[in-house]
């Protein structure tokens, strides 16, 4: 309960920065247990939730330990899904239940707080990644033709129907 309550305390002096939000897509899971790698917590949350997570991520110590040629963890990691209603479906399954990490390490689980500027470089950033992929490229013309078939066919329909009146 103390841990929940600095965390809430932590998550309140963040947000008032004008420059941070809730993020509706990406969750923060703390009280993960330090043998916990990103597979690992991939496969938990699959397996209390049938749901594939985009990022899984276990925050770690740059430097190696050691016992840990990872680095130590953190004790808490990030998952982020394409909607929100899955989000929020892990958040309920998995948020205090004790029997995904154990009695001892129930996991803390909550919408992530995010940077907006941070946000904003990574949108731009991945749209350039996008705008030099060949066949992100095909698939934004096909896109296009598509637009331009579904407009003329409404504005051919909308012209038949007004010789009608």
């Amino acid at each position: 309960m103390a841990q929940r309550l600095r965390l809430e305390q932590r998550n309140n002096e963040m947000l008032k920065n004008y420059n941070r939000f809730v993020s509706t897509e990406r969750l923060t899971v703390h009280n993960i247990p330090p043998h916990f790698t990103d597979k690992d917590l991939r496969d938990v949350v699959m397996k209390y939730t049938s749901h594939k997570p985009m990022e899984c991520r276990v925050m770690r110590d740059s430097r190696p330990s050691f016992g840990n040629p990872l680095g130590k963890s953190r004790g808490y990691g990030f998952l982020s899904f394409k909607r929100h209603e899955i989000a929020l479906e892990v958040l309920r399954k998995l948020n205090n239940n004790p029997n995904v990490f154990g009695k001892t390490h129930r996991p803390i689980i909550s919408f992530s707080i995010e940077d907006l500027k941070v946000h904003n470089i990574k949108k731009q950033r991945l749209e350039k990644s996008r705008l030099n992929n060949p066949t992100y490229q095909k698939k934004l013309e096909e896109l296009k033709k598509k637009k331009q078939q579904s407009h003329s066919w409404r504005n051919s329909e909308a012209l038949g129907l007004e010789t009608l009146f």
